[in-house]
């Protein structure tokens, strides 16, 4: 399910005082109507890390009656895979581009509006990139809020999280075998060009808020200085 924006605008309509609306079911493009100013915020990640933390956290967090949750408790990781590949491909399939191009559906065109989409996001950011993205996230939504920062400490956050991005997905793949490694590969490879183009923009956001003309409050360039010298990805989900 999803909500339109008929029911978004009804709902802030009513709630006057709201600023801020989270959920995992609002979709983009962001609504266009007098009265309303929108900021969007957007976090991408890598599809074949996703799929992973799926898994984990469907396990750990199980929601009764909720059939990715039962499959998740009564499977390994690899037929947890080829289940979802064969029933439910649309939750482990470019599910990220189709997110974000999910009005314009000729399949060659997917691609290019998901990336005009998350290079028009106000705050886009990647998780495997996660510091530098609330970096520039805040230092690009500071003049509209200013009081707007952009908390740290890690929550909602399945297990499995240790190391790097490529040894978590050599995990998936000794799990999961080559051959239907490959297949996700194959399948999510819009996915995968499309963060990895968001993560050169979550780069060139963070060089502006770091640069010399940036002049953010000088604690502020403390912690970007400290985040330059390593990106400590504080992931989430």
């Amino acid at each position: 399910m999803h909500v339109d924006k008929a029911s978004l605008l009804e709902y802030l309509d009513r709630n006057p005082h709201i600023e801020a609306v989270s959920s995992h079911q609002i979709r983009h493009p962001l609504p266009a109507i007098p009265g309303f100013l929108f900021f969007d915020i957007c976090f991408l990640r890598d599809p074949l890390d996703r799929i992973r933390s799926m898994y984990d956290y469907a396990r750990e967090k199980p929601i009764e009656g909720e059939p990715l949750s039962e499959m998740a408790l009564t499977m390994e990781l690899r037929p947890f895979i080829e289940r979802l590949l064969s029933d439910m491909p649309d939750w482990i399939c470019e599910m990220q581009t189709e997110f974000l191009a999910r009005q314009y559906t000729p399949r060659e065109t997917q691609l290019e509006r998901a990336t005009q989409i998350m290079l028009q996001t106000s705050f886009i950011g990647v998780v495997d990139c996660f510091a530098k993205s609330i970096a520039a996230g805040e230092y690009f939504l500071r003049p509209v809020f200013s009081g707007f920062r952009c908390a740290t400490t890690a929550v909602n956050v399945s297990k499995g999280l240790e190391g790097t991005l490529e040894q978590r997905k050599a995990r998936l793949r000794n799990a999961c075998g080559d051959r239907l490694f490959k297949e996700l590969v194959k399948r999510n490879e819009c996915d995968l060009q499309l963060v990895d183009r968001a993560r050169v923009e979550v780069e060139r956001r963070f060089r502006i808020a770091s640069g010399p003309l940036s002049r953010p409050p000088a604690q502020e360039a403390d912690r970007i200085s400290s985040l330059r010298k390593n990106d400590v990805a504080r992931p989430g989900r």
